[in-house]
């Protein structure tokens, strides 16, 4: 499976014309073989020491982007690329934390007449310790028993009945407001592994330039499909949300709408 082949022939049959904006083009992934809980259970049982490593020291730091969408009045989607952004939130001995946002790398082939220049810095913010501002979603110290992550990710984001797409996104969340150790991470992954419904879409190389096994689960949004990205190792890499619906014509379908590429 090659998804950027797959976005060949969408583009051949629907071009991007004026009204359409440009997105970063599509991972390509190769097949991977083996059922999903056996390739996942194989990952989960790597992570090790390597998860307390992943960071550096008090830091977390990656590149997101994401589609900026509108909707007027009359129902009509308008959607422009912006810029990428690079975070590094730090966690200081104080109980702060320091929020330092630059302007990113635009993919090849987006307008740039706009955006900043890569590196301005566009937020540079600290939020004093208990601060309800930042980290508020994930309060609870992560777990380290499979079993009990579902539960915690459900109470985080607040869903009765979260389907996989929806602990995607709550994963997500977590990576780029707490620091994990190898253990919790584990639990992660191997709490993904358990889940009827998760998909091997195959493997790839990320925007960061890192091999990893590509996850897809659907049903958050009808159209859409979510993605993570994970090591070999067992690290969770990066997280991707594709639009691959036939409702919209502001972008072309299938199409990236959001990513996070975590430095790890």
């Amino acid at each position: 499976m090659v998804m950027v082949a797959i976005a060949a022939i969408a583009l051949n049959v629907m071009s991007p014309g004026a009204a359409m904006a440009l997105t970063p083009p599509l991972l390509e992934t190769t097949p991977v073989a083996g059922e999903p809980s056996d390739v996942m259970r194989e990952i989960g049982e790597a992570v090790g020491n390597e998860g307390d490593a992943a960071v550096d020291g008090n830091k977390i730091r990656f590149t997101s982007w994401a589609l900026n969408t509108t909707i007027g009045e009359d129902g009509t989607i308008t959607s422009s690329a912006v810029e990428p952004q690079w975070r590094e939130v730090t966690f200081a001995d104080d109980g702060s934390t320091r929020m330092v946002i630059t302007a990113g790398v635009p993919f090849d082939g987006a307008p740039t007449e706009n955006l900043p220049e890569p590196g301005t810095l566009l937020e540079d913010t600290t939020y004093e310790a208990g601060s309800e501002e930042f980290g508020l979603t994930f309060r609870e110290e992560p777990p380290t028993d499979p079993s009990a992550v579902g539960d915690y990710l459900q109470r985080a984001i607040g869903l009765e009945a979260p389907s996989l797409g929806d602990y995607f996104i709550a994963v997500g969340g977590l990576l780029s407001t707490r620091i994990l150790t190898g253990e919790q991470e584990n639990a992660l992954v191997m709490f993904l592994s358990e889940q009827n419904d998760l998909r091997i879409a195959g493997s790839t190389t990320d925007r960061l330039g890192r091999e990893g096994i590509v996850l897809r689960a659907s049903g958050r949004l009808a159209g859409y499909q979510d993605y993570l990205i994970i090591s070999r190792s067992g690290q969770i890499l990066a997280s991707e949300t594709i639009y691959a619906g036939d409702d919209r014509d502001d972008i072309p379908s299938p199409a990236v709408v959001e990513y996070t590429a975590w430095e790890r």
